[in-house]
C-alpha cells in the first residue's frame, strides 16, 4: 500500500515512525534514554517552534487570515511561529501525501455523513495518502466509535456518533472552526434553477433550465472558477489535484447520486439491499443500453472492475496494495463484488450496516478498457523514488473518457475547459425510469465553457460584462457587494458543505499532547472569526459535523465553543491565561517568557 512520508527531525516516514513509537516503552525499559532521542530527533530544550502553513490569499484568503491570526496567537504565548503559504497543490502534496507539515489551515471535504469520519481519524488508515488520516492520528476510544458506528442503525447509531464527536472533541486531532456559506453569483437572462445546488455540486448543472419558452437548449453554457486543475489533470483519483470537482464528476457517472435528500439511481436503474448476518449484501441493475464517450458498451464488468481498482489499482500485481486515497472511505467498504450478469453486480460489505454500506454506490464508474492500461507501477514526483504506486494515480487523464452527461473537447492549460453534452447519455432519452423530475430533461446546454480567472473579483466583472453565466465556485463575502451593484446578476447563498480546520501532525512533539492541541485551538475565536473574516458568511463549528441533524446537544454551539472555548473576548486574547493552558498541558517556559521545546 502507498505510504505517506512524514518527514521529522530524524527523516523518517510516517509509518516508520509509529513503529518507531510503539518500541520506544521497551527501549525506556532497558534504560536505552539516549538511543530513543536519537530515534525521534530530540535535542536539549529550545524555544518551541512551530509553523503554520495555508495557501496564498489569491487562493483562499479567508484561510489565509485565519494562519495568520493562529501564528500571531502562537508568538503572544511564547512560540517560535511562521506562517508558510504554498499553492493549493503544493499544500495538498505536503499534508495528503508526503505529511511534512506541523500545523495547516484549510477546508475539509464534504461533512455530510458521520463515515467520512472513519478514514479521516482510524488508526488503521495511518500512513495512507490522501484524507486518510493525514493527522498520524492514534486513539483506541476513538477507532473504537468509529468502528461501531459503521456496524450500528438507527438511534442506536446517533448515539454512537454522538459519542465519537464528544472523544474527537476531546481530543483534537483537528481543530474545527467554521463552516462558510456557500456564495456565489449567477446571470439571470439565460437560464434558471441555480439556486437549487452550490456551484461547486455536479447537481447543479442538471437541475438548469433556459429561460427560453420552446425547451430547446441552449448553444453554451459560460462559467468562470479560480481553480487550475481541471484544465491541467481530468484524474478523478488523483488526490493532488482536487478536492471537490464538479467537472470530473460531470464526466464520470455513479451508480448512485444523492438528490433533494434521497439516493437516487443513477447508472443503476435499481438496487436490493439485504442484511446477512454482521454483513450488507446488494444486488445491482444497471440500466440497459449504457455506453462510454468512446462508444463501447458500460457493463457490469466495468462496475466490478472498478470497486476492484479503487481497492488495488495495481490490481495485485505490486508487493502491496496501491489503493485510491480520494475514495477509499467507500471503497474500503467493499469485501467482494461480483458480476452475475452483463447488467447485473453483487456486493458484500462485511460488518457494515445497510445504512452506511448504501456510500459504496456513490463512486465513479471507470471504464475497464481506459483504466486496466493504467495498473503499472509508478514512482510518482512527490516521493524520494523508494516508495512504488500505480500510474493510475499519476496519470493526467489527457483525453477523459466517461458515461457521463457531458464529454471532453478540450482544454488550454491554465485557461479553459470545454465539454460538450453527451447524446447517447441516459438523461437524454425520451424516457428514463427513476430520475427525479429536476434532472429528467437532460443538460439544458449543448456546450459548457470553463473559464479560469485569477481572483473571485475578475470572475464577477466577466458575469457583468455578459462574458460567463455564473461563477463555478464559491466567491469570497468581500465580493458580494459587487454583485449587488448589478441588476442582471443574482447572488446565492446556501448553507456551506466544507469546514475550515487546523490540522494537527501528531506525530511531531508536542503535538501528540491532546492537552497541547486542545491550548492551541483555544487561541482561535471562532465567533469572531465568523463575524470578521467572514463577514457573517460563515457558522462557528464545535464538531466536525456541525450544521447536520448528527451533533448532540452538548456539542452545539450556544455562543461559545463548548469544549475548546476561545480564552479571551471578541478576538483579544488573554495570554495569561492562554500560557496557563500550555503550562497545565505540561509545557514550561523560559527566560523572556519563551514556550520550551519539551
Amino acid at each position: 500500500m502507498t505510504q505517506g512520508r512524514d518527514v521529522s527531525p530524524a527523516g523518517v516516514s510516517r509509518r516508520a515512525l509509529l513503529g518507531a513509537s510503539a518500541g520506544l516503552a521497551a527501549a525506556s525499559t532497558a534504560g536505552c534514554i539516549q538511543q530513543i532521542g536519537r530515534l525521534v530527533g530530540a535535542s536539549a530544550p529550545g524555544q518551541l517552534s512551530l509553523t503554520v502553513k495555508s495557501v496564498p490569499a489569491d487562493a483562499d484568503a479567508v484561510a489565509t487570515r485565519m494562519a495568520r491570526q493562529l501564528v500571531k496567537h502562537l508568538e503572544r504565548v511564547g512560540v517560535d511561529a511562521q506562517i508558510e503559504l504554498q499553492p493549493p497543490r503544493e499544500l495538498r502534496k505536503d499534508v495528503l501525501l508526503d505529511g511534512e507539515y506541523d500545523l495547516y489551515v484549510g477546508r475539509l471535504p464534504t461533512r455530510a455523513d458521520p463515515d467520512m469520519l472513519r478514514p479521516l481519524l482510524h488508526s488503521v488508515f495511518e500512513g495512507e495518502v490522501g484524507w486518510q488520516n493525514p493527522f498520524s492520528f492514534t486513539d483506541i476510544a476513538v477507532d473504537d466509535h468509529l468502528t461501531a458506528q459503521r456496524r450500528t442503525t438507527g438511534v442506536h447509531r446517533e448515539q454512537v456518533v454522538a459519542d465519537l464527536q464528544r472523544e474527537v472533541a476531546s481530543k483534537q486531532p483537528f481543530g474545527t472552526l467554521v463552516v462558510p456559506n456557500e456564495i456565489w453569483a449567477t446571470r439571470t437572462d439565460r437560464f434558471t434553477g441555480w439556486n437549487r445546488y452550490s456551484p461547486t455540486d455536479p447537481r447543479s448543472y442538471f437541475a438548469l433550465e433556459t429561460r427560453g419558452t420552446d425547451g430547446t437548449a441552449e448553444p453554451r453554457l459560460r462559467v468562470t472558477t479560480t481553480n487550475v486543475a481541471p484544465t491541467r489533470n481530468l484524474n478523478p483519483l488523483a488526490v493532488q489535484h482536487r478536492m471537490q470537482d464538479s467537472f470530473t464528476s460531470l464526466l464520470y457517472d455513479p451508480l448512485a447520486r444523492r438528490i433533494d435528500g434521497e439516493l437516487t439511481p443513477w447508472l443503476a436503474q435499481d438496487w436490493s439491499w439485504q442484511q446477512a448476518g454482521a454483513d450488507a449484501v446488494a444486488t445491482v441493475q444497471l440500466r440497459p443500453s449504457l455506453t462510454w464517450h468512446d462508444g463501447r458498451d458500460l457493463t457490469a464488468s466495468d462496475v466490478a472492475f472498478t470497486h476492484r481498482f479503487l481497492d488495488d489499482t495495481l490490481l495485485g500485481s505490486g508487493e502491496t496494495a496501491a489503493p485510491s486515497p480520494r475514495f477509499r472511505g467507500r471503497s474500503s467498504l467493499v469485501d467482494e463484488v461480483t458480476e452475475t450478469g452483463d447488467r447485473t453486480v453483487r456486493f458484500r460489505c462485511p460488518d457494515t450496516s445497510v445504512e452506511v454500506a448504501t456510500r459504496t454506490l456513490t463512486v465513479p464508474v471507470l471504464p475497464e478498457h481506459v483504466w486496466s492500461q493504467q495498473t503499472v507501477p509508478a514512482s510518482p514526483a512527490w516521493t524520494d523514488g523508494s516508495e512504488t504506486t500505480s500510474a493510475a494515480l499519476t496519470w493526467p487523464n489527457p483525453k477523459p473518457v466517461g458515461s457521463g452527461a457531458v464529454q471532453f473537447e478540450g482544454r488550454a492549460d491554465g485557461e479553459s475547459l470545454v465539454l460538450t453534452r453527451f447524446d447517447d447519455h441516459f438523461l437524454h432519452r425520451a424516457t428514463t425510469p427513476a430520475v427525479p423530475d429536476v434532472v429528467a430533461d437532460g443538460l439544458a446546454f449543448e456546450q459548457l465553457s470553463v473559464r479560469v480567472v485569477p481572483s473571485d473579483h475578475a470572475a464577477v466583472q466577466l458575469l457583468s460584462a455578459d462574458q460567463a453565466d455564473a461563477t463555478a465556485m464559491r466567491i469570497a463575502p468581500d465580493s458580494v457587494p459587487r454583485v449587488g451593484q448589478d441588476d442582471g446578476l443574482e447572488l446565492h447563498v446556501a448553507d456551506g458543505r466544507e469546514l475550515y480546520h487546523v490540522g494537527f501532525n501528531t506525530q511531531r512533539p508536542p503535538l501528540g499532547n491532546p492537552h497541547v492541541r486542545r491550548a492551541i485551538v483555544r487561541l482561535l475565536d471562532k465567533r469572531h472569526m465568523a463575524k470578521t473574516i467572514f463577514d457573517g458568511y460563515a457558522q462557528p463549528a464545535s464538531t466536525p459535523l456541525a450544521g447536520t441533524d448528527w451533533v448532540p446537544t452538548a456539542l452545539r454551539w450556544d455562543g461559545s465553543d463548548p469544549e475548546v472555548p476561545f480564552v479571551g473576548d471578541d478576538g483579544v486574547l488573554d495570554e495569561e491565561l492562554a500560557r496557563e493552558l500550555f503550562r497545565d498541558a505540561g509545557l514550561e517556559y523560559g527566560d523572556e517568557g519563551r514556550l520550551l521545546d519539551r
